[in-house]
């Protein structure tokens, strides 16, 4: 774990070949059930999933794409604040991080205790053209958490952080927020995802049968009053429309 290698250099040097731990190869596959066997977990059956177990066991597995984006986050290595986060912080510049970024990275803290979530990329940087004003940090989950984002929450929760998500209202949207929901009980609220919201937001944009079928798994959780009104109106609502009322929130003191 120290070293996280990276898995096509792993693989070369197990086998001279730095496809043959690829996960679509059969040697790939015994590889990923040997790893769930000796972490006891089930076999990943996703990307994500797959990503998530070999960054567990120490291994680096598309590094560079899997990344989050923030503004404003103390981010900490063993021997401090890591100087060039705390130079974007002080800039209120945002800063990039990628799981080899990450795997250098100790610990992460708000300096208000709360950190504010966006979905949507557009979002976040129409955002941040106001962030010397923001009173909390700002993240961009770039669609559904890839493992950086995981990774990165992780270590805010950790250090007591509430996090405050804002997304989509269609299936993708809200199926994030459930999962946010699920992986942190209680430290992630929802942020303008009510059904007054969705009124406010609402395109004309007709929801699509993957969308109504991912709003159905969110159908019986606390997400029940803004899948309704999805439901109902049958159209796609946008973050980009909230703008005003997002910003308001990160400026308010």
């Amino acid at each position: 774990p120290e070293e996280r290698p990276r898995l096509a250099v792993l693989s070369a040097h197990a086998t001279s070949d730095p496809h043959a731990l690829d996960p679509t190869s059969l040697g790939g596959k015994l590889f990923l059930h040997l790893l769930s066997i000796r972490t006891g977990s089930k076999p990943p059956s996703t990307a994500e999933d797959r990503s998530a177990l070999y960054y567990h066991c120490g291994i680096l597995c598309d590094s560079i794409s899997s990344s989050v984006t923030q503004a404003g986050l103390r981010l900490y290595t063993e021997t401090g604040e890591h100087p060039a986060y705390r130079a974007f912080r002080l800039r209120n510049e945002a800063g990039t991080l990628t799981l080899t970024n990450l795997a250098g990275i100790s610990s992460a803290a708000s300096p208000s205790g709360s950190a504010y979530l966006v979905e949507n990329q557009m979002v976040f940087s129409q955002l941040c053209d106001q962030a010397p004003q923001f009173h909390s940090p700002l993240i961009c989950t770039s669609g559904q958490p890839t493992v950086a984002v995981i990774r990165l929450l992780d270590m805010l929760v950790s250090s007591g952080t509430h996090l405050f998500y804002s997304g989509d209202f269609d299936g993708k949207g809200l199926a994030i927020a459930l999962q946010l929901l699920t992986r942190y009980p209680d430290h992630l609220h929802l942020w303008h995802m009510t059904a007054a919201d969705y009124a406010r937001c609402r395109s004309d944009v007709p929801l699509s049968e993957a969308s109504r079928a991912l709003l159905q798994t969110c159908a019986n959780t606390s997400l029940a009053p803004a899948v309704a009104a999805i439901v109902k109106k049958g159209y796609d609502g946008y973050q980009e429309l909230l703008l005003p009322e997002l910003l308001a929130d990160l400026m308010d003191t």
